[in-house]
């Protein structure tokens, strides 16, 4: 059995320079049909359209290209339609929103390229919530019609869902009766979803092989194609690639290409289907790097063919210029210098700054949140320098990473880490727990670490280990996570402050996620077996990653999401490379970003991204970041342009109502609990990512949530979500 088909990835093929030596391999390796993932995405197009500004700066037309060399192959080529849904649209008008906007992409694209006969049909390429829902299987019919009148087939993904973990539950039980038969039942209910919307129109369903963590054997695929076996045409969609990490890959790793041995378990499961289309070509392009082509010459050899012959080496050259890019880094750089100029003391993010005075001032002195987002700051500018290599992004890395190094040892006291420190104090050191000090030096720093702070601290120690830092500084910084891990795990996982007592929100126990990466990226810095004996320990003793998944599968209060658990997940499923672990940690991550894509948060949708690269979580997320406005970072902007929208017919009603009660305009809510703000109108806060829908429903009318007419934030958050996403190739 042999793969018949590839998805290719717009992002990636609008590098190309030479577009017809990809299909003449595609076509050397007996590849007959392409899936061009999508064509418009976030108002923009890959192609030449009335209705989308043009995406990319291109010579010639890369569609047009694509199907002419695809003409002459034989090879049959379906187009994405738009990519994704907004977060917005999804819940103010999801049908009529997508399916005109995917009409008019299906119209164009058929006027444009109908002269070609390897333009077979189109592609929906977002990811559905499973079992479809009514909405799903109207967008469906309405686009199913236009492809009709067109003859051109339409094509979906599906995935096969999961039940969320319900009380004592942690993971399937093959022997747990109750646990099967309510299975059986939820994917009797997916799989009758499917033949609905194949009589709503759909021709090819594509399942996709959940091999995922490789928990999951690819033999499995076969009880997925069974329970769809009423539907008329199932292909398999096959991944290429495998989230495991090698033991030594953590710069932090990316996705690998699969291994042949992998591979040829795949197609023989599913050796029973008309098509196998592999997700993505670029998990066989030479030019992508050394695993890469070790996959495509193992292939090669699996099927039974040569290598074509090549005139001359491929050199990929940058023929494109990315315009959405070019907005976003604008957006970048201005907030780089907003840090620099306004939101910096001691290389440290001042948080939450009172525009009438000066950083250094008695006004601006309280900054509690200053070693979290100095922390996510230096993993933005070590994302920043892996990515352009720029000089300026590594001083401001290691400027700021040595800011984390004072953080650490301000104290005095091995493992106690400060909030902030400053060199200049006013006033009284006050008499609580989360009060000021002043060490030997003379320096002040305000102590009670809790663990937001700490998972912003250890996520900058370990993107600058990872990613920038000389031989010299990881061994600094491994003495600093050391003291900071021995202190917590020596007081049974609680942070304690100067006097050996606990701190307030210091209590691990409480968010087990964030223990668990917390350990492991402490493990992965010092190589310390202790790390790794009470990572496991939590795990196998104290039932953490149960614990984890429990609260993953519905947050009480969002909120929290990025303190317990969007953060921390980043370099946990970066640094484990055991399958068994990795696919409980992959599930958490999956159930929060199904509980919290509705929310907005980036953060999370990237984090999903990365390891899900046929989702369309990226591109959700670089709708949102495209809404973003730098210039409301100022309260006093935002609360002068949002007043002004308020009157504003155009903007949903729900929308206008929830922001008349957070000017105290109206003293209620019409429906009580609030609604779904877009970003464009939101209240800035801190760190944007921890909106959650409704919010407003929990303050008084009149509170906004933001710290004053007058403060200024920092955007750290936008910074680091930017630069991440660009390291991982999702923008």
């Amino acid at each position: 059995m042999q793969l018949d088909g590839v998805f290719i990835n717009p992002l990636f093929a609008v590098q190309w320079d030479n577009i017809d030596k990809h299909l003449k391999r595609i076509a050397n390796l007996k590849m007959s049909k392409i899936i061009f993932q999508w064509t418009t995405s976030y108002g923009y197009s890959i192609y030449r359209s009335r209705l989308y500004k043009q995406g990319w700066t291109t010579k010639g037309d890369l569609i047009e290209d694509m199907l002419c060399l695809a003409d002459d192959l034989n090879i049959e080529v379906w187009l994405g339609l738009d990519a994704c849904l907004s977060v917005t649209e999804d819940h103010y008008n999801p049908v009529k929103s997508y399916t005109e906007r995917s009409s008019f992409s299906a119209i164009e694209l058929w006027e444009n390229y109908k002269k070609h006969k390897s333009f077979v049909g189109f592609y929906i390429p977002f990811e559905f919530d499973e079992p479809i829902k009514s909405d799903t299987i109207n967008i469906i019919g309405e686009i199913s019609q236009i492809c009709y009148s067109m003859e051109k087939q339409l094509l979906c993904s599906t995935r096969k869902p999961r039940l969320k973990p319900e009380g004592r539950h942690y993971e399937f039980n093959e022997y747990d009766q109750e646990w099967i038969a309510r299975e059986k039942s939820f994917h009797k209910k997916w799989s009758q979803s499917w033949i609905e919307a194949f009589d709503a129109g759909i021709d090819i369903l594509m399942v996709r092989d959940e091999v995922g963590s490789e928990r999951q054997s690819p033999e499995a695929i076969k009880d997925d194609l069974m329970m769809l076996e009423k539907c008329p045409k199932v292909w398999v969609q096959t991944s290429l690639y495998s989230v495991v990490k090698e033991q030594t890959d953590h710069d932090p790793a990316s996705l690998h290409p699969a291994t042949i041995e992998r591979l040829e378990r795949q197609l023989k499961s599913a050796k029973n289907v008309e098509a196998r289309i592999g997700f993505s070509y670029h998990d066989l392009e030479l030019e992508r790097g050394e695993k890469q082509s070790r996959l495509y010459y193992d292939y090669l050899k699996y099927i039974g063919v040569s290598a074509p012959s090549e005139n001359k080496p491929f050199k990929s050259k940058q023929l494109s210029k990315s315009i959405v890019n070019n907005i976003l880094l604008e957006k970048a750089n201005q907030i780089d210098d907003l840090i620099h100029e306004k939101c910096m003391l001691h290389n440290q993010i001042i948080t939450v700054v009172d525009t009438r005075f000066p950083l250094n001032s008695p006004q601006n002195q309280w900054q509690e949140d200053a070693d979290w987002l100095t922390g996510l700051y230096v993993g933005a500018e070590s994302f920043r320098y892996a990515t352009t290599k720029e000089d300026s992004a590594r001083n401001y890395a290691r400027s700021s990473w040595l800011a984390l190094h004072e953080l650490s040892n301000v104290s005095g006291i091995p493992g106690v880490v400060a909030r902030h420190y400053r060199k200049d104090f006013e006033g009284e050191f006050g008499t609580g727990r989360k009060r000021w000090h002043r060490n030997k030096d003379g320096i002040y720093w305000i102590g009670d670490i809790s663990r937001d702070q700490l998972s912003g601290h250890i996520f900058g120690l370990s993107a600058y280990y990872d990613l920038v830092a000389s031989e010299e500084e990881r061994k600094i910084i491994a003495s600093d996570v050391e003291a900071i891990t021995d202190l917590i795990i020596d007081n049974n996982m609680v942070a304690v402050d100067w006097d050996g007592k606990p701190c307030i929100h210091g209590n691990f126990w409480v968010s087990p996620l964030f223990a668990l990466a917390f350990l492991k990226s402490a493990y992965h810095i010092t190589k310390k077996d202790r790390y790794q004996q009470k990572y496991l320990e939590l795990i196998d003793t104290h039932y953490f990653l149960g614990h984890a998944l429990k609260d993953a599968r519905v947050s009480a209060n969002p909120f929290f999401q990025h303190y317990h658990q969007d953060s921390p997940l980043y370099h946990l499923i970066q640094y484990e490379t055991e399958p068994d672990i990795l696919h409980h940690v992959m599930r958490c991550m999956e159930l929060l970003y199904e509980d919290t894509k509705g929310h907005g948060n980036v953060y999370l949708m990237f984090d999903y991204a990365i390891c899900h690269p046929e989702s369309d979580a990226g591109r959700k997320a670089i709708y949102e970041l495209l809404e973003y406005d730098v210039s409301h970072l100022k309260v006093a902007k935002w609360d002068k342009d949002v007043r002004e929208y308020i009157e504003d017919y155009n903007i949903p009603l729900k929308i206008r109502k929830s922001l008349k009660y957070i000017f105290g305009i109206e003293k209620n809510l019409p429906n009580g609990k609030g609604s779904y703000i877009p970003l464009k109108y939101r209240p800035p806060k801190e760190f944007g990512w921890n909106y959650y829908t409704g919010e407003e429903a929990r303050r008084p009318p009149g509170d906004a949530g933001h710290h004053g007419i007058n403060v200024q934030y920092s955007g750290v958050d936008y910074l680091l979500v930017y630069w991440m996403g660009r390291y991982h190739e999702l923008i």
